[in-house]
């Protein structure tokens, strides 16, 4: 069965970052939500899954404040929906 969930990143704040991001995610039917956090080699940083238990805007906060200043990538997928922003941390 594929799960077909429409999903945007509605805000992403502050960028760039020290201590913590923000991102507001739009869902439009309950899902499983992965939140990661991407280095420019393409390495996985960091990753957590949440199940957002029903449809609209979610606010997902992203501790960065022991990652090395960069660009980093917020990659934020639910069901085959992906979507990806770039981040600096500071």
């Amino acid at each position: 069965m594929l799960l077909l969930v429409d999903l945007l990143i509605r805000l992403f704040y502050p960028n760039p970052a020290s201590t913590t991001a923000n991102v507001i995610v739009n869902i439009d039917k309950p899902s499983l939500v992965e939140l990661s956090l991407v280095n420019m080699l393409g390495q996985v940083v960091y990753s957590s899954s949440m199940n957002l238990s029903y449809a609209g805007m979610h606010q997902l906060r992203l501790d960065v404040s022991s990652y090395d200043s960069g660009i980093y990538f917020v990659k934020v997928q639910a069901g085959n929906d992906v979507v990806a922003k770039k981040l600096m941390i500071d």
